[in-house]
């Protein structure tokens, strides 16, 4: 059963969106893993915050998801892309969650016709990917930055670089699911072709990672001890009493404010790619491997994959030669990078 509770400050618009919730995760048991369910929860209310403005502006007539019509649905992606100006990717994944949620409370039309009419095109997203210069940056900047949420962000990036498995994958691992001695990781909730699949081991591909991941581990050892706790969680976050981890929004929250203080953008993702880029870079004899590793269903999609990468890596150069990135001296650069941040606001606040 469902963990979730009504917040006390909820509008009443907002409340009747969420009436449903309860047996929507119900619905989803054996579909989708446990894990995914917090997750699910937070983008059904962000919605629903949506579905309550409109319908306190007088746009859409109510906000019980079974009496919603199409015309409703079709306001609620105009507010969107309109005002919140949210991508046609982001768009289409709203309303397929949208429709599993509305189906819950009985309405099966209102979503699919709404798609229908709308004809959202999503146009294929470029491959985003790093050189080794900018990886160098990342790693020079990490080495500097205080608070736990950016030694958190350093594990995952060190993972991904080392493995190339997706953030999803690497904020729920367990400590007892890495073993630098025989170089492996368990992937307990391994995703593929948009269905969970079953654990699996991983190698560690790159060796030059593991005293990083080994510095993480350390830091995570004196963490705990320091607030007296003791959890599995291996990015522990202890202001999260639900789970103990970090959730794929903090996460994602925390690659943003790194790429700002770096000062090129990257997100979660394009560590995925890097560590494909660099691996088969060296040894492409590799790529049965990196194929398992990331999850593909065969190894002609790495191959397309990688060529993708090598495209974006062509262009991502065009960034480090415009930008200061070059500088021989890593940490005078770091350090200057964390300067600029500090003084437009960007670590004004102490990391938890």
């Amino acid at each position: 059963m469902s963990q979730y509770r009504e917040d006390l400050n909820d509008s009443k618009e907002l409340a009747e969106f969420m009436a449903y919730v309860d047996n929507y995760n119900d619905d989803m048991i054996g579909i989708c893993k446990p894990t995914t369910e917090n997750e699910r929860n937070r983008k059904i209310r962000r919605y629903g915050k949506t579905f309550a403005k409109l319908a306190q502006e007088g746009r859409i007539s109510t906000c019980d998801p079974a009496k919603m019509t199409e015309r409703d649905v079709r306001v609620f992606i105009a507010e969107l892309r309109d005002v919140e100006h949210i991508q046609t990717s982001t768009q289409e994944r709203a309303l397929a969650l949208m429709n599993s949620y509305f189906q819950t409370a009985g309405n099966y039309g209102a979503v699919l016709i709404a798609r229908k009419k709308l004809r959202i095109t999503v146009p294929k997203k470029e491959v985003e990917v790093l050189t080794d210069e900018e990886v160098a940056i990342i790693e020079a900047v990490l080495d500097h930055l205080p608070g736990w949420r950016m030694t958190v962000i350093g594990g995952v990036v060190y993972i991904a670089l080392a493995t190339g498995i997706r953030p999803g994958e690497i904020i729920r691992l367990s400590i007892d699911d890495i073993d630098l001695v025989n170089r492996t990781i368990l992937v307990r909730f391994p995703k593929g072709n948009g269905k969970y699949q079953d654990p699996h081991l991983v190698g560690i591909l790159r060796d030059d990672l593991v005293p990083k991941i080994e510095e993480y581990l350390a830091k995570r050892t004196t963490h705990l001890a320091r607030n007296n706790f003791d959890t599995k969680a291996l990015f522990p976050n202890l202001r999260n009493p639900g789970t103990l981890m970090y959730s794929d929004n903090a996460l994602r929250q925390g690659m943003r404010k790194l790429s700002k203080i770096c000062g090129f953008p990257f997100s979660t993702k394009t560590f995925r790619a890097t560590f494909c880029t660099m691996v088969l870079d060296q040894d492409f004899d590799l790529l049965p491997s990196v194929s398992f590793q990331m999850g593909h269903s065969n190894e002609q999609t790495t191959r397309d994959f990688y060529n993708s990468c090598k495209m974006a890596r062509s262009r991502a150069k065009t960034r480090v030669i415009y930008s200061s990135v070059l500088k021989p001296d890593m940490t005078k650069e770091a350090t200057e990078r964390i300067k600029v941040a500090r003084a437009i606001g960007l670590l004004k606040h102490k990391d938890p």
